[in-house]
């Protein structure tokens, strides 16, 4: 039966689909196997013997006696003969087709192939060195095939009857699920009075299929070895080879261990074999865990050239994990703009990750070189793989305290940058390892007891061009930072180095920071600096959507805020928006801001988002609240500042104080003519 399988391999004719058996039983029934061989010839379900050469003559030698159970039509003991093993005998149910292979072989008179069945093969006691199966299991031994499992049991047992010691019994398999816990089973009840050893091998055939053009099935070979003695099934072990391309050898135990391996290499076969063989209308992800920490270990992101009809050109693109978090690298938008920067016509990103270890680029390069040779599109001829990447932000980096709030899982960090300025930072990691606060450390990087911050610096970009709306207020003209007398509201306190900049940088200014979160509240005072006992600072532990009902119903505050500062992020987003939160990107929430706010007040809104649909969508609700309408976004940046007022002159205003107060005010880093309108075409 070798070659015969009740799932396809790469392209079957249509004739071929309709011999495919009804149901199990039809399997062991030699009137289908007559059937079949009689319309198929030459038919190899699961590759030929070139296929799978690279992967089983580590195990085979021409000297070995070998046996092939169901061999059918299949030219795998003619190639190989050809290759040099000649001392092969085959069996199979159909008589048709061992009349063919004998005809077919008559100018290799050392091939041997008689009829007979699995379940009582008429050879002697421990007389071949391998026994090897292509397909035949499979089609024993189907999803729906229990009733067959007392003829394959009787099948293994006759098997390993005829096996010498040492040898190997090599089943070429897709390796479903029914197949792996027969196997483990049957080789764990065995052990008691036949040890055995047992590996799981994937046949690396990825170039193949990439030249065909074809996704195939990915195809594996058990070989367990018939040792003399019995083992101890506790301290024996199941040894599973996956692919190549990514994965040293696994040890592990039992069925549900061998799934879990099994399932998630399957996962990368089908990944790899959509990239080589066709071209993609949208970017793939794949995401590998380290097979010792069980951690995400890389993240791989392939995008092709919407403009290009075939892509030819490739090259890998390797990112740091401190910058994971960058526009280029982390949507989908700035991975496009990325591709069309290097001039590929596809591009594989390779994005590492903050708790795994890697020795260097070049180990990188050299763990994950087979893997992206494999993805590059079918059309590309390179043999060499073009690996770029870019430097790390950090050279150095320590975990100072790590916790977790209603905003999700977070961690102060010190890290040190290439250039040799160090910061405090405020991450929440599971969005993405943003970065909610930073602030510039002064001195005592390694004792982050005795640290000193600069709270009259900010080094946040996004948190820099928030502070442009305070050059939009008309009572800022004429003014100095000392003398500015404005009610600023904060909505989402984060480390608080924001609402701690505000406090130091405007001595007369007043300032209402409001957060949910309590933890966030003792995370900013005691590592960011924010004043505990000021008057001028009102700390509101509260959700910031009651606060501003109470505001807006003349609770709370006595005076209006002349600037809101909107960035309440979560651990959740929608469509990629991660900030602000949904609930607080509608038009209703901010039309009840402006409500809180004086007449001519300016609302800033800090929009995150990974997905230009989204945030669009937030500027459609934003668009319209007020008279005059801005934004101001960095290229590189997945922030984009949302400004509304309704002061009569805004843009104006905006360039007045920009110039006067630009010698003055270190803080001003937004220029007023990268403050535009929305775009028309919302």
């Amino acid at each position: 039966m070798g070659g015969k399988k009740h799932a396809k391999r790469g392209k079957t004719s249509e004739s071929t689909n309709k011999l495919l058996p009804k149901n199990a039983e039809e399997f062991a029934n030699p009137k289908f196997w007559e059937k079949f061989n009689e319309e198929t010839r030459e038919f190899e379900w699961y590759g030929s013997y070139k296929e799978l050469s690279g992967t089983i003559e580590k195990y085979i030698k021409p000297s070995y006696k070998y046996l092939q159970i169901g061999c059918g039509n299949s030219n795998l003991a003619s190639d190989m003969y050809d290759a040099g093993c000649h001392n092969i005998t085959s069996i199979d149910i159909d008589e048709r087709s061992i009349k063919q292979q004998i005809k077919k072989n008559a100018k290799r008179p050392e091939l041997v192939f008689k009829q007979g069945s699995v379940e009582s093969i008429a050879e002697e006691n421990a007389s071949f060195d391998i026994v090897f199966d292509k397909g035949t299991l499979d089609a024993l031994l189907p999803k729906d095939g229990k009733k067959n499992s007392a003829l394959v049991q009787a099948y293994f047992d006759e098997a390993f009857r005829v096996l010498k010691v040492d040898g190997l019994f090599m089943i070429v398999t897709l390796a479903q699920d029914q197949i792996l816990e027969f196997v483990t089973s049957y080789v764990e009840k065995r052990a008691s009075t036949q040890g055995c050893l047992l590996r799981i091998e994937k046949v690396d055939n990825s170039e193949d299929a990439r030249l065909k053009k074809s996704i195939s099935f990915p195809v594996y070979i058990v070989v367990i070895t018939k040792l003399s003695k019995p083992i101890d099934t506790a301290e024996s072990f199941i040894e599973v080879v996956p692919s190549k391309m990514v994965s040293p050898p696994v040890q592990c135990k039992g069925a549900i261990d061998i799934k879990a391996i099994m399932s998630q290499d399957r996962e990368l076969q089908y990944f790899v074999a959509i990239c080589a063989t066709q071209k993609l209308s949208t970017e793939h992800l794949l995401q590998l865990h380290s097979g010792i920490t069980g951690n995400l270990r890389f993240e791989i992101i392939v995008v092709d050239d919407l403009d290009v009809e075939v892509p030819k050109t490739y090259a890998v693109f390797i990112v740091p994990a401190d910058r994971n978090n960058e526009y280029l690298f982390d949507c989908i938008e700035g991975r496009m703009a990325l591709l069309k920067d290097l001039q590929y016509d596809r591009l594989t990103i390779i994005r590492l990750q903050d708790e795994e270890y890697y020795e260097s680029l070049d180990s990188v390069k050299n763990e994950l070189n087979a893997l992206a040779f494999c993805l590059r599109p079918r059309a590309c001829e390179d043999d060499h793989v073009q690996m770029l990447s870019i430097g790390p932000t950090f050279t150095k980096k320590m975990i100072v305290a790590k916790g977790e709030g209603i905003n999700g899982p977070w961690e102060v960090l010190h890290v040190q940058q290439a250039n040799g300025e160090c910061f405090r930072q405020l991450v929440f990691t599971r969005v993405a390892n943003l970065v909610q606060s930073e602030a510039r450390i002064i001195e005592n990087f390694d004792n982050p007891e005795e640290t000193v911050i600069d709270t009259k610096t900010l080094t946040c970009s996004y948190q820099q061009t928030m502070l442009g709306s305070i050059l939009f207020l008309e009572l800022f003209r004429n003014q100095s930072d000392e003398q500015l007398e404005a009610n600023l509201c904060v909505l989402g306190l984060g480390g608080g180095s924001l609402t701690t900049f505000l406090h130091d940088t405007f001595p007369k200014s007043t300032i209402t920071a409001v957060d949910i979160d309590k933890e966030t509240f003792d995370i900013a005072k005691q590592y960011f600096g924010l004043p505990n006992n000021s008057p001028r600072v009102d700390v509101i532990l509260e959700d910031a959507m009651v606060f501003l009902e109470e505001v807006s119903a003349g609770q709370r505050v006595k005076k209006p805020f002349d600037v809101v500062f909107l960035d309440i992020s979560g651990d959740h987003h929608v469509d990629g928006l991660v900030c602000p939160t949904p609930e607080f990107a509608i038009r209703m929430v901010f039309q009840l801001v402006k409500e809180c706010m004086a007449p001519n007040g300016v609302l800033a809104v800090n929009v995150v988002s990974r997905n230009m649909t989204s945030r669009q969508n937030v500027m459609r609700e934003f668009q319209g609240v007020f008279e005059s309408s801005f934004m101001f976004s960095h290229d590189t940046d997945l922030n984009v500042v949302l400004f509304g007022t309704d002061q009569p002159e805004a843009k104006k205003t905006l360039t007045i104080n920009g110039i006067s107060h630009l010698a003055d005010s270190k803080w001003i880093k937004v220029k007023p003519h990268g403050v535009t309108s929305f775009p028309k075409d919302l």
